[in-house]
């Protein structure tokens, strides 16, 4: 397993004899996808019957687990020589627990996580291994200084940066950036909702590629959601344009960025922002009228896109996208008539794409893709 390759997104449970590297390889192997993270649970059988928030990063797995003396910590393990597991640090020395979650890979090595301590409250936190032996545990930042922390989430990464929000009294909840390894180095990138209120949507929506972050926020109260592009290079920030609250920025080839999007006469269908145009505009009405398609699971592929859609005569359907309204086409009724096939959990390889798919004869079963229709067929039964 690989920080790039591995991304367990089922909760299933085993059970083992304790929390061992090979107990982790076997939870790993459950089912995979490409963001690099593992979450779900494992019961021990002999001391934490939930160890959960599980990252690989390079030879080694991060979990948080309680051993019934340290509260609820940071625990890792060596993948490689299948060492039993030992306490990366006791954040919260004693019995109370740091409760890690929310861990991201950051981009230069290591990674970030949301930790709780009694003088600090939850903030963010970073974490090494550089040689195998010694972890390099610490706090990022004391954003909201005090007991009561500012609850980082992060949410996306560049190539140089971890965005997460956090919550501050002056600035309400706003997206925040961190190189991961200073204080100095991690600041507020716009207060977007000037004063208390924060710009952060009920769920967060926001898209990176290289250095370039496009997020929706909210910027007044009146407006609702608005689309934004931030450059870290150039730290520069544009105003895209008002979209739908379920608007998320996902898939981008050829300098546009797909996305769900509505207006006033559709309901959520294919939209792109085109970056040299600077253009924001629906592509194809999928399914005409109010109900909408509700475009998601976007992946590259090939000059375009694929993702999965829904339309009244289909159903949920495997689609594909150049960006064009000629060049959006169904890829195949994988479920013939109005029944779903649900496609889902896409996970690209070589020229080809694997995702979960389901019909009325053989059941959710193993599908691969080449984004045609002759070469999308079921894997096994």
């Amino acid at each position: 397993i690989s920080a790039t390759t591995a991304n367990v997104v089922n909760s299933g449970t085993i059970s083992v004899n304790g929390f061992s590297a090979r107990a982790i390889r076997a939870f790993g192997d459950a089912n995979v996808t490409n963001s690099g993270v593992i979450s779900g649970t494992v019961a021990g059988t002999a001391w934490d019957p939930k160890a959960s928030d599980l990252i690989v990063i390079g030879d080694y797995g991060y979990f948080a687990a309680d051993d019934g003396f340290h509260g609820r910590e940071l625990w890792v393990v060596d993948l490689v020589r299948e060492s039993e597991c030992s306490l990366a640090m006791d954040i919260a020395p004693g019995h109370g627990s740091s409760n890690p979650r929310k861990m991201m890979e950051r981009p230069h090595g290591g990674f970030v996580f949301a930790a709780t301590t009694p003088e600090s409250g939850e903030e963010l936190w970073f974490g090494s291994s550089p040689d195998g032996a010694n972890q390099s545990l610490k706090m990022v930042k004391d954003i909201l200084p005090g007991p009561m922390g500012s609850e980082p989430e992060p949410v996306a990464s560049t190539s140089t940066m971890v965005l997460f929000y956090a919550t501050t009294l002056a600035s309400g909840r706003e997206l925040w950036c961190t190189t991961g390894t200073s204080q100095q180095q991690t600041a507020l990138v716009k207060d977007l909702y000037p004063g208390v209120d924060g710009s952060a949507p009920e769920r967060p929506r926001i898209y990176a590629v290289a250095d370039t972050v496009y997020v929706v926020a909210i910027s007044d109260a009146s407006r609702g959601c608005v689309l934004f592009r931030y450059d870290f290079a150039d730290n520069t920030l544009r105003e895209i344009g008002d979209v739908g609250e379920d608007a998320t920025p996902r898939g981008t080839t050829n300098e546009k960025v797909f996305m769900a999007n509505t207006d006033d006469e559709h309901g959520y269908e294919l939209w792109t922002y085109d970056e040299n145009e600077r253009s924001l505009s629906m592509i194809a009405d999928l399914w005409p009228g109010p109900n909408g398609s509700y475009p998601s699971e976007f992946g590259a592929w090939s000059g375009g896109v694929l993702f999965r859609a829904q339309t009244g005569e289909l159903g949920i359907e495997l689609w594909s996208s150049d960006g064009s309204r000629t060049g959006t086409t169904l890829v195949l009724d994988i479920n013939p008539g109005r029944g779903d096939s649900d496609p889902n959990s896409f996970v690209f390889m070589d020229n080809q794409i694997f995702f979960r798919a389901k019909d009325e004869e053989y059941g959710r079963e193993l599908w691969v893709t080449d984004g045609t229709a002759a070469g999308t067929e079921r894997v096994c039964d």
